[in-house]
C-alpha cells in the first residue's frame, strides 16, 4: 500500500504522541509543531489566495477528495489529552485549538457539499452549523462556539482578540483562511499579519476621507468589547496599531484615537468561501 505524505505524517504525529505519554514535557512542543506541520500539508492543496492574501477561497472538490486525511488528522488531534494539552505553553495551545476549528468547518461543509451555497445552509435554530457538537477533543463532542467562545476567547490566559482574524467561518465576509497552519513557535507574528491582511481589505475595512467615515466590518461590531474597553471607542484606539493597514494618516489616526470618526459597518457576505463559484463583483 502506497502512503501519502500526509499519511506518513500522521503517523509521526501518533509516534510522538504515544512518546509524548512517557516524558510529557520532552515532546510537548514536538507533538504540538507536527500536527501543524500535517495540517500546512494540506492547507496548501485546498487553499489558494488573491489580493496580496486578503481574499482566500478553499478547494472544496479537492478537500473532499482528501477528506480521509482531513478525518486522519483531526483523529490525531482527538488523541491528544487534555493533560497533555496542558503542558503545552500557551502559544502551542491557541495555535492548536484555531488548526483544529479551522480543520472542523472544513469538514462541516464537506457534510453537504457540493448542495451548499452558505455555511447557515445548515440552519439557524435545528442543525446550527456552530452549535452542533461534532467535533471530538479531550473525550468530549465539542462544537465550533465550545472552541472560539468556550475556550479561544472564554479562558483568559488564551484570549487575543486577534484570533477573530484567525478562526474562518467558510465565509467570503470572513477573514481569510490562512493558506498554512498556525504553530506556537510563530503564532504571534501570523496573527498579527492575519490582522493586518484583513484590515487591509477595502472591501471590509477602510477610510473615506471626503465624508470622514471609516467603513469597518461588523466583526468589530459584534465582538466589540474584545477590543479594548466596551463601547465604539474602545475600539478604534485598539484599530489605531493598524493604522497603515487600515491607510490611515497621522490626523485620522488622531480622530480614531480621539473618537470622532464616523462608523459605519460593511456588509457580512456569507456565502462560501468555495473557489468553484464565481467572483461577485465588489459593491
Amino acid at each position: 500500500m502506497r502512503l501519502t505524505a500526509t499519511t506518513i505524517r500522521l503517523q509521526q504525529c501518533l509516534v510522538v504522541l504515544l512518546l509524548s505519554c512517557w516524558h510529557p514535557l520532552l515532546f510537548a512542543s514536538d507533538e504540538a509543531s507536527h500536527l501543524a506541520s500535517t495540517w500546512s500539508m494540506l492547507l496548501k492543496r485546498w487553499v489558494a489566495t488573491v489580493e496580496e492574501g486578503a481574499v482566500s477561497r478553499v478547494d472544496y472538490a479537492a478537500a473532499e477528495q482528501d477528506s480521509d486525511e482531513l478525518n486522519q488528522w483531526l483523529a490525531a488531534c482527538a488523541q491528544v489529552s487534555e493533560s497533555a494539552f496542558n503542558e503545552w505553553n500557551v502559544l502551542h495551545q491557541q495555535a492548536f485549538l484555531i488548526n483544529v476549528y479551522n480543520a472542523a468547518m472544513i469538514q462541516k461543509i464537506l457534510q453537504r457539499y457540493p448542495k451548499i451555497d452558505s455555511v447557515w445552509d445548515f440552519g439557524r435554530i435545528f442543525n446550527h452549523p456552530f452549535k452542533d457538537r461534532f467535533v471530538e477533543l479531550f473525550g468530549e463532542r465539542m462544537s465550533l462556539d465550545d472552541i472560539e467562545h468556550g475556550m479561544l476567547r472564554g479562558d483568559p490566559a488564551l484570549f487575543d482578540p486577534r484570533v477573530h482574524f484567525a478562526v474562518n467561518c467558510a465565509s467570503r465576509g470572513c477573514p481569510p483562511l490562512r493558506p498554512s497552519a498556525f504553530d506556537g513557535s510563530t503564532i504571534d507574528a501570523a496573527l498579527d499579519e492575519q490582522a493586518s491582511i484583513f484590515l487591509s481589505d477595502r472591501t471590509k475595512n477602510g477610510l473615506n476621507r471626503s465624508i470622514n467615515r471609516l467603513t469597518l466590518s461588523p466583526i468589530f461590531d459584534w465582538y466589540g468589547e474584545d477590543f479594548g474597553v466596551p463601547g465604539l471607542k474602545g475600539e478604534l484606539a485598539y484599530l489605531s496599531r493598524y493604522a497603515a493597514s487600515l491607510g490611515l494618516d497621522d490626523d485620522a489616526v488622531r480622530a480614531l484615537n480621539e473618537g470622532s470618526i464616523k462608523i459605519e459597518w460593511s456588509d457580512y457576505d456569507w456565502s462560501l468561501n468555495d473557489s468553484s463559484l464565481a467572483e461577485q463583483p465588489a459593491p
